[in-house]
């Protein structure tokens, strides 16, 4: 699964969650005041959000500081993985409930494509 760079590369189940994202950002940017590119371009928040669709576990925060496999991330650097800055933020985003099962759907909807293509090539 390749990682998308703009919001037309995601799904629909994925783009609602970008949505949150991006409103999420917004809400930091006023609340920081200052642009809201400055805090993450869509690349990232696209990024984020098909990573943690292939894998929920991606981002958890554990014991051992800040969230080293962020930095896989397009446009996150290591000031942006430490756990009061935006990469733990964005995480928590997406762990929501609904954030959450908008991704699952887009997994499963992604696996039912998937199976219906191979169907279709065993069929004479």
């Amino acid at each position: 699964d390749t990682i998308p760079v703009e919001p037309a590369d995601l799904d629909d189940n994925e783009f609602q969650a970008y949505v949150k994202l991006k409103k999420w950002r917004l809400d930091r940017s006023r609340e920081l005041e200052l642009e809201a590119y400055k805090i993450c371009q869509n690349r990232t928040l696209c990024d984020f959000v098909r990573r943690k669709r292939n894998d929920p576990g991606f981002g958890k925060a554990s014991d051992c500081g800040p969230r080293e496999e962020l930095l896989v991330v397009w446009g996150i650097g290591p000031s942006k993985i430490q756990e009061s800055s935006y990469g733990p933020e964005m995480i928590e985003v997406l762990e929501q409930e609904e954030a959450a099962a908008l991704l699952a759907k887009s997994v499963q909807d992604a696996r039912e494509a998937a199976e219906a293509r191979g169907s279709d090539k065993a069929a004479p």
